[in-house]
């Protein structure tokens, strides 16, 4: 998109535009840290009021399906941004959000391990990749257009695989 139709999208002129950032990669970059940070800034929010760690990540959940169902340009620009990983700047980002993503998700599961609520034996990096994984899913359906195969109904019973009922859960793996 050229520059001026991005400055006119935001309603500011194109000097205004580049006196922000110097060049339009470096609106990029930004765009994709200010997606990021919106998304894991509801996560928090969520997490911050949920009665339960497990009940936050099932809101979590919830409210990013239902987001992805409202407004799917954030969805866009990260999986674009993933699919320009071969460029080190947009790898560092990507990985930077990524992580910081994947980091709530693990402390939730850990918090709900310590809150006994999942088994303490559980291997809460495994219950986060799913948790991760399942969001991925959600993506891939939306992107290419077959959300009506994994309805909002079905995701009950996907989240009891990833939020497992008390006592129960992925082992650890003895070493």
């Amino acid at each position: 998109m050229p520059t001026t139709a991005i400055a006119a999208a935001l309603g500011v002129s194109e000097p205004a535009l580049f006196r922000h950032f110097p060049t339009k990669r470096a609106l990029y970059l930004a765009t994709i840290d200010r997606s990021a940070d919106t998304i894991l800034g509801h996560w928090q929010r969520i997490a911050a009021r949920a009665p339960s760690a497990l009940d936050a990540l099932v809101e979590m959940g919830r409210w990013y399906f239902d987001e992805l169902q409202s407004d799917s340009r954030h969805l866009r620009l990260r999986f674009r941004s993933c699919t320009e990983v071969g460029d080190p700047e947009i790898l560092e980002h990507v990985r930077r959000h990524f992580r910081a993503v994947f980091e709530l998700v693990h402390r939730l599961f850990e918090s709900a391990r310590a809150e006994g609520a999942i088994a303490q034996d559980t291997d809460t990096r495994a219950h986060a990749w799913l948790f991760t994984a399942v969001g991925t899913l959600l993506d891939v359906t939306q992107i290419i257009g077959i959300r009506e195969d994994l309805p909002l109904a079905g995701m009950p019973a996907i989240m009891t695989l990833i939020a497992p009922k008390p006592g129960r859960g992925i082992p650890l793996e003895e070493t």
